[in-house]
């Protein structure tokens, strides 16, 4: 049995919704285009990059999606979800659970405070600095890894991930020029 490489993505920053606007239809700002690109292209350099990405439907979180895919080496599957709005915790844990196994590598790009809560739920090593971030702030574009050692998708459950990085666009920025 193959270790699973879980990432859990805040989309990137959005406008703030508008008395005119609903915000399932929230657009990117021009820094949430800038983080998305930024977080794309360091995921691509990574040696366990997803090959699976399941995604809420909104507009913030299919253009986060768009723009970072962008940057990958390989196109991988994507799943655009409507059920992966406002969801909660527990549905988005019973999502991860229906990944096939033959996807040793998959990304969530979704909302606050789920992503953030669904990785705080699943993380075994609590007393990491990446745990103390992630649970400070879960920012717009920062994503956590996880790694599930030995464990198929449908076993995963609280506190059976070792968070392996957590990473802000901030992070990154150096990086970029």
């Amino acid at each position: 049995m193959k270790n699973k490489t879980l990432f859990l993505l805040r989309h990137a920053k959005s406008d703030l919704p508008s008395l005119n606007s609903n915000d399932f239809n929230r657009p990117l700002t021009k820094i949430g285009n800038n983080s998305a690109k930024i977080v794309g292209k360091h995921i691509a350099e990574l040696q366990n990059a997803p090959a699976l990405i399941i995604c809420s439907a909104s507009k913030r979180t299919v253009d986060t999606a768009k723009i970072a895919i962008k940057e990958f080496k390989s196109e991988p599957t994507v799943s655009y979800e409507k059920e992966l709005y406002e969801a909660d915790e527990i549905t988005l844990l019973t999502r991860i659970k229906k990944i096939s196994e033959k996807n040793n590598n998959a990304m969530i790009i979704g909302h606050q405070p789920t992503i953030q809560n669904v990785a705080s739920f699943l993380i075994f090593n609590k007393n990491s600095t990446e745990f103390n971030q992630l649970n400070a702030k879960f920012s717009t574009c920062a994503f956590a890894e996880l790694i599930f050692v030995n464990l198929e998708w449908k076993n995963i459950r609280e506190n059976s991930a070792k968070i392996n990085k957590f990473t802000r666009p901030g992070d990154l920025m150096d990086e970029s020029d």
